[in-house]
């Protein structure tokens, strides 16, 4: 069985060790990208089970991951969740009109420690579960 990892991608090294930290500590393996060429780079190395897209990234950098991710047909099989605050709603929505990011309200930040992993993890179960893949949680 394929190990549950996610691909996180945010411009602040304190999102990704936070968020990263989070996931690891609830035996979920992490890769971490401060870009978007970063993340796609990373993503044609291995899939990961989900990504998540802290809206601080530049929004110019959200887009070109997502028409990086809408290229590949592998790539768009790949579950985004977003995390940021209700200040970047407009960044939210910009970026999951370009297709990738679901109608999901994603998490709201700041984190909440205990919702965090549980929501991720329900994500991975439920997008595993209902495109037929084997639910790896």
């Amino acid at each position: 069985m394929r190990e549950t990892n996610v691909l996180i991608i945010a411009a602040s090294p304190f999102h990704l060790a936070l968020m990263g930290d989070l996931l690891e500590a609830n035996g979920i393996a992490t890769r971490h990208a401060q870009s978007a060429l970063a993340a796609l780079e990373d993503m044609s190395l291995g899939l990961p089970n989900l990504v998540i897209l802290d809206l601080d990234l530049p929004l110019s950098e959200g887009r070109l991951l997502v028409e990086g991710m809408k290229r590949s047909e592998q790539l768009r099989q790949i579950p985004v969740l977003s995390v940021g605050s209700t200040r970047q709603r407009a960044a939210f929505e910009a970026v999951r009109q370009l297709g990738v990011v679901e109608e999901d309200e994603g998490l709201a930040t700041p984190i909440d420690t205990g919702l965090f992993p549980r929501r991720v993890m329900r994500e991975i179960q439920r997008q595993t579960t209902s495109t037929g893949r084997p639910a790896l949680l």
